[in-house]
């Protein structure tokens, strides 16, 4: 849940700055979303429209940040969880092990590998996952955004895609 309010206050924040440029730069009439805030701020002013926008991007923030703490939290404990089960696993499989396998093997060595192996699995666990999902709702709700606004420009933008991902993945291909 807190991935997706997080998502949709990304995809929020450039309608603020909207609002601005069209509205007190321009001379378009306020959108809805603001219209409802203008009588509480005393007017529909330039600089009253500008103030809800204002607030309106303070909210945004706030909404947000409470958002990625939350996910953040949550990846987090599950991060630990994991891990955690990661070596109490680990711990009862070399228990298993004959003491001539560990007079054959650095028992540092070992454990060095096995704990930071472990923390590479709670590092993705916790944060990667968190980006992947993010990102990728992210990417999912700007397009559609875009295609709800102006299709035909959406159109244009999203016909590079398979343009881009043709030129990563032969530049990852020459890298390797």
């Amino acid at each position: 849940v807190s991935m997706a309010v997080q998502t949709a206050t990304s995809l929020a924040i450039p309608w603020p700055l909207k609002a601005i440029l069209d509205n007190v730069v321009g001379n378009h009439p306020p959108p809805a979303w603001i219209s409802w805030l203008l009588p509480l701020l005393g007017g529909d002013s330039k600089g009253h429209i500008a103030a809800a926008a204002g607030l309106a991007t303070v909210f945004i923030a706030l909404v947000t940040g409470c958002a990625f703490y939350a996910s953040n939290y949550a990846t987090e404990i599950l991060g630990q969880r994991v891990a955690n089960d990661l070596r109490v696993r680990t711990f009862h499989r070399l228990q298993l092990f004959s003491l001539g396998f560990f007079d054959q093997n650095r028992v540092g060595t070992l454990l060095s590998t096995i704990m930071t192996d472990v923390q590479t699995i709670q590092n993705f666990a916790s944060v990667s996952t968190l980006n992947i999902v993010t990102d990728t709702i992210t990417i999912v709700g700007m397009v559609i955004v875009m295609l709800l606004l102006r299709m035909d420009f959406a159109l244009i933008a999203v016909s590079v895609v398979p343009f881009l991902v043709l030129f990563v993945w032969r530049v990852n291909a020459m890298i390797r």
